[in-house]
């Protein structure tokens, strides 16, 4: 195997992992108007480059508590704002510390999604 087919396949084996451990950040991008699978997978990918993982990985976790408020009927700042609770009692953190980081990486995946035309 060449050396460049080694590295296509461990990139896009990366791309892959990436998109899955952040499936809920892909959601929340899927969940507004007019996106598609392609340009969400792109944004959450780039989103991955840009922000630490642990960071991510709490956008994350609020996403997927959001995501399934959203699915019972909640409206979105409801279900946004019983995420954060949520999410931050559940990890022992302040819960406008976790607002501030999350609005932060929100502002960061609004650009990504921009840049994935």
């Amino acid at each position: 195997m060449s050396t460049v087919t080694k590295v296509v396949i461990l990139t896009a084996f990366m791309v892959s992992s990436a998109q899955s451990a952040f499936t809920d950040t892909t959601g929340m991008c899927l969940n507004m108007a007019g996106m598609t699978d392609e340009r969400c997978a792109c944004a959450t990918e780039a989103l991955a480059g840009e922000v630490e993982a642990d960071a991510l990985n709490l956008y994350d976790a609020v996403g997927t508590r959001y995501l399934e408020k959203l699915s019972s009927g909640q409206a979105m700042v409801e279900a946004w704002d019983g995420a954060i609770a949520e999410t931050a009692s559940e990890r022992g953190m302040d819960r406008r510390a976790l607002l501030k980081t999350t609005n932060d990486i929100g502002k960061a995946h609004r650009t990504a999604i921009l840049g994935c035309d």
